[in-house]
């Protein structure tokens, strides 16, 4: 499944479908819907898996509801002793065995619903990969995987907390990852890195079909397609920016060092105006860097969508590696902190773009940087690996893990802005700057109560994204840029 939604206690199929049909694009390849006395759900499909479900799964009188992928299907079978022929079908079979603390030992992003009678459970990825939404309806819960198909059965409009289960109440859980190996040394550190990312890219590069890579020309991407083509050949790359963006010039690099099967598309000023509704549309948000890094990605993911079902994607090699500048300034000791911080973020800024942009086109994103084995390894490496003291190099360990997989110029490029290093720059706060004045600014940035936009970009923004959004409560389901420089 691609995307889920119900309503707790109500029969009401005729309104879930509207829900679905709100999210259509998140599940291109099937859709269903069950409804009786104890409530209404459906869900839409998209095939991007072998272990894909086509819709809502019954067995016993428990319905499950399941966006997402395991990529420990194997070994989670296994333990069970059971064979399941579905992601949705061994969610289910492990909730019958264990109750919902089965949630913990899942490897892959999920966003999960069960509905038993009237009860309701939900559920979502630690952090935050899948989206999730809930909101009350004549005091009953009802949930959709997008803001857009939620508001259509009520105003009251919150995030699922990434990491949270929900049985009568909202309660965390803590994932299964297990000790992590304390790295003796940064040679022995790179080493078991390497070991561990390579591990997580061959559990994501499962399935028949052709798989492709988003190919930014920076260091993240560019190491998942270099260990991709140990598993795929061809893999496909593909690439967005203006006209001599460096990220297309480091893409076409990169590819052409790994041989992988390469497509790029060249956009302007009015190419990106042209897809911005449709991009705050998608993207659920209204928060400046969040937008101006989405266009690019809104581009590319429609290029992969012509090709391929899934991409890899790199986000969270910032986060755990210590890819932003700002972090070079933290006092000794503040490194970890920050580091957490964000992790924390990432579900409400770069997951939520990734999940939206490839979603838009009928596509699934995979992250193999935030495999649990690889974000508990990286949280063990001690800072100065993270960031070289002696050069201030940011990400030295990854890169060092990466030797001899990348030209040299890519595996040591520095960190720019997605939006940046695509080109496009400051093009779309100029437009704002343009079109409101200081009067128009000063007179609308205050959205909300203790709420004021902190640019005329934002506003531009906002402006398009009250006019998909109407519930006084999508603002507060929001995650906001904190270190708006370095995104």
């Amino acid at each position: 499944m691609a995307g889920i939604a119900g309503i707790q206690g109500e029969k009401n199929g005729a309104l879930v479908g509207a829900m679905l049909e709100a999210m259509g694009h998140r599940g291109p390849d099937g859709r269903g819907v069950r409804a009786d006395a104890g409530g209404s759900c459906g869900a839409v499909s998209l095939n991007a898996g072998p272990k894909a479900a086509a819709g809502p799964l019954t067995r016993n009188g428990r319905t499950v509801l399941w966006d997402g992928e395991i990529y420990n299907f194997d070994e989670l079978q296994a333990a069970l002793g059971q064979e399941a022929v579905s992601d949705a079908d061994l969610a289910l079979r492990l909730y019958e065995r264990e109750g919902a603390g089965f949630v913990a030992r899942l490897n892959g992003p999920f966003a999960l619903a069960v509905l038993e009678g009237d009860t309701l459970l939900l559920a979502r990825d630690a952090l935050g990969q899948a989206p999730l939404y809930w909101g009350e309806r004549r005091g009953k819960l009802c949930f959709a995987s997008e803001m857009k198909a939620l508001q259509i059965a009520t105003d009251d409009v919150h995030a699922v907390p990434p990491g949270h289960i929900y049985e009568r109440e909202f309660r965390p859980y803590a994932v299964e990852s297990g000790p992590p190996n304390v790295p003796e040394g940064p040679e022995e550190a790179a080493s078991e890195l390497r070991r561990l990312l390579e591990r997580s890219v061959e559990r994501r590069a499962s399935g028949d079909g052709p798989l492709g890579s988003w190919l930014s020309g920076g260091l993240d991407s560019a190491s998942l397609a270099a260990l991709g083509c140990r598993h795929r050949s061809p893999l496909l790359t593909f690439s967005a920016g203006v006209a001599g963006a460096p990220d297309l010039l480091f893409a076409k690099k990169t590819s052409e060092f790994l041989g992988t099967r390469h497509f790029e598309v060249v956009y302007g000023l009015e190419d990106m105006l042209k897809v911005l509704p449709r991009v705050i549309y998608h993207l659920e948000s209204f928060d400046a860097p969040l937008v101006r890094s989405s266009v690019a990605n809104y581009l590319v993911a429609e290029l992969a969508g012509r090709h391929v079902k899934a991409v890899f994607s790199g986000e969270g090699g910032d986060e755990l590696f210590a890819g932003y500048s700002y972090l070079k300034a933290l006092p000794e000791g503040g490194l970890p902190a920050a580091l957490a911080e964000a992790q924390a973020a990432l579900a409400n800024t770069a997951l939520q773009r990734v999940d939206r942009m490839s979603a838009a086109h009928g596509t699934r994103a995979r992250t193999c940087f935030l495999d649990p084995e690889v974000v508990a390894y990286a949280n063990a490496i001690p800072g100065p690996w993270k960031i070289d003291p002696r050069g201030g190099t940011e990400k030295w360990i990854l890169r060092k893990a990466l030797e001899g997989l990348l030209p040299e110029e890519v595996r040591m490029r520095p960190k720019e802005k997605f939006w940046s290093g695509s080109g496009v720059a400051d093009s779309l706060a100029g437009v704002a700057e343009a079109r409101i004045g200081d009067d128009e600014f000063s007179r609308e940035r205050e959205i909300a109560p203790g709420f004021a936009l902190p640019s005329k970009e934002d506003l531009f923004y906002y402006r398009i994204f009250r006019g998909y959004f109407r519930s006084p409560r999508a603002v507060e389901a929001l995650g906001l840029t904190v270190h708006r420089e370095t995104h």
